[in-house]
């Protein structure tokens, strides 16, 4: 694959990939910034947009845009570090050609470099996994995280999956807590004398 040499877009949102180098024999000539310069290797080409935004892993998160006259050309930064601060080497970009519905995909020669260890919570990857063990019945969290760890995927701690499975559960299902005015509604839209009696009964616990 072709090899492209790019300097490194400077805006206001990508300072953190600019990095400042003081002056020291002159103070009033301020802040020297260096571009970083990236070597990208053509990965793919896609017939429109669509097929090339659903390419786009979930390890990347949207960075910044450049215009240039080839196009619209849009950079993804790895989402494992956080966003202000120094970025890892490796990222994507998508090139939306000016002349044409295509969209080319390009990617650094450089390989991820940042410390795993500095990634806080449970990773998007992690959480799409327990989602969808969860969603296949596997629901304790002592079966999860032996699921996680026969993938090979980070395990979060005991807490944080107690706490990220509650999230969820409330994200999928909604609040199961009931006011004492609905209560008194569905007493009222079932008005037996039997179920009066319990609906009271249940009215004085919640006091």
């Amino acid at each position: 694959m072709k090899a492209v040499e790019v300097a490194q877009y400077e805006s206001d949102t990508s300072d953190e990939e600019i990095s400042e180098e003081q002056s020291v024999r002159n103070e009033n000539k301020g802040v020297h910034r260096k571009k970083k310069t990236k070597f990208w290797i053509k990965e793919a080409t896609f017939n429109n947009a669509g097929e090339a935004e659903a390419s786009i892993k979930n390890e990347w998160s949207k960075h910044y845009t450049n215009y240039t006259e080839d196009g619209r050309r849009v950079y993804y930064r790895c989402r494992k570090v956080k966003r202000r601060g120094p970025q890892c080497s490796s990222s994507v970009s998508l090139l939306y050609h000016a002349d044409s519905d295509k969209v080319t995909m390009y990617r650094t020669e450089a390989d991820h470099d940042h410390n795993d260890n500095e990634v806080h919570g449970i990773a998007n990857d992690v959480k799409q996994c327990i989602e969808e063990l969860y969603n296949d019945g596997i629901k304790k969290p002592k079966l999860i995280i032996r699921a996680l760890q026969s993938r090979q995927l980070k395990v979060p701690t005991y807490a944080q999956l107690n706490n990220y499975l509650g999230y969820y559960k409330r994200k999928k299902y909604g609040s199961h807590t009931i006011s004492l005015g609905e209560l008194d509604q569905w007493c009222q839209d079932n008005s037996n004398v039997h179920t009066k009696i319990k609906c009271v009964a249940l009215m004085c616990r919640s006091r």
